[in-house]
């Protein structure tokens, strides 16, 4: 991969930004992220929400597909107790904190319920990476 002259990647043959995966094939990547999410969860939350925000189908325009990724990351967020939230944003690489708030912004619009929870998670991730994290979430044409 290359970079192009608009900062975007390439790969060999030219093609910028992510490839266009199959809805099938991301179907089968959702559901294997699900189950081992599922593993992690019980056992170690910090990697069960890095795991959970690895790769997701930004490329997709298929919201059924942007929704079954999104329902594993809730999950997570639900798993993590308060006092526990801002060890696990800390264990986050700033990539990882950008699709994070990306999702904290999507639970404010599609899970009412989770607005409190969801609130502290935004003050975290604000706190350790700064504003441009809130930047990069909104003007990102690429959603979650």
């Amino acid at each position: 991969r290359k970079c192009t002259k608009a900062g975007n990647m390439a790969d060999d043959s030219g093609d910028i930004g992510p490839k266009t995966v199959p809805d099938e094939e991301l179907l089968a990547q959702i559901k294997e992220r699900e189950s081992k999410v599922s593993s992690l969860i019980s056992s170690n939350t910090k990697e069960a929400l890095i795991a959970s925000l690895q790769n997701p189908p930004v490329a997709t325009k298929n919201q059924e597909i942007k929704d079954a990724n999104a329902k594993i990351v809730f999950k997570v967020l639900a798993a993590i107790k308060e006092m526990e939230i801002k060890g696990a944003v800390a264990a986050l690489s700033p990539d990882d904190s950008d699709v994070l708030m990306k999702y904290v912004y999507k639970g404010l619009e599609t899970q009412p319920k989770m607005s409190p929870s969801l609130l502290k998670w935004h003050a975290a991730i604000t706190a350790k990476d700064g504003l441009g994290t809130i930047t990069r979430a909104l003007v990102e044409r690429q959603t979650v």
